[in-house]
């Protein structure tokens, strides 16, 4: 509000002699911080959902996969919001990233899972054996890369800046719950969801 009131004040004044006025310092690029990292904060996380369910859609053509594949993805921003507010780790410019992030990560998780089901489920397996094997084929690989993940998110504990060990810390725990809800969430909805073979 501060800003906003020195910003009209000087337009007030300048606008008569036909100048433009505009405000620098800490104060105005901190505030303009703020406002920005609070419109991406929603910003990012929408246009990925939407890019996920574009993706998504390409791969399978078939909305019951798109909706296996975008629920835990979804998901797993929501319980990254909930293990910050658990922690008490307060959203910032910097950890604002982790959210999109997450959601990447968990819908190529998602994807790798849903597609190796899908094929053993056409090849004739049953939803529960097909999706039995999807995580033992890919729920390994998918375990493999969230943990190199994590691990190298927490090598940003070896910095002295305290912003980001904390978004090291952040990224890491948000991953690891990421695959826990993966691995859990999609062979949980491939079973109830997933069309029969025929249309598979």
């Amino acid at each position: 509000p501060a800003i906003r009131a020195v910003q009209e004040t000087a337009r007030t004044f300048a606008a008569p002699g036909g100048l433009t006025a505009s405000l620098t310092g800490i104060p105005v690029m901190k505030s303009e911080i703020i406002i920005a990292s609070s419109r991406d904060r929603v910003l990012f996380p929408v246009l990925g959902f939407i890019t996920g369910l574009a993706v998504c859609y390409v791969f399978f053509r078939n909305w019951r996969y798109v909706l296996i594949c975008m629920l835990p993805s979804s998901l797993a921003v929501l319980w990254a919001l909930g293990l910050f507010g658990l922690l008490g780790l307060e959203l910032d410019p910097v950890k604002n990233a982790i959210l999109p992030l997450v959601m990447v990560v968990a819908l190529t998780d998602t994807l790798h899972i849903s597609i190796t089901a899908q094929v053993e489920h056409a090849a004739g397996q049953s939803r529960v054996e097909a999706a039995r094997r999807a995580i033992k084929e890919s729920g390994a690989a998918c375990a493999l890369t969230a943990a190199t993940t994590a691990i190298a998110f927490l090598s940003m504990n070896l910095t002295d800046s305290e912003l980001i060990r904390g978004f090291g810390t952040a990224a890491a725990l948000a991953t690891l719950l990421e695959y826990l809800l993966v691995v859990t969430a999609v062979p949980a909805l491939f079973i109830l969801m997933a069309p029969p073979a025929s249309q598979t």
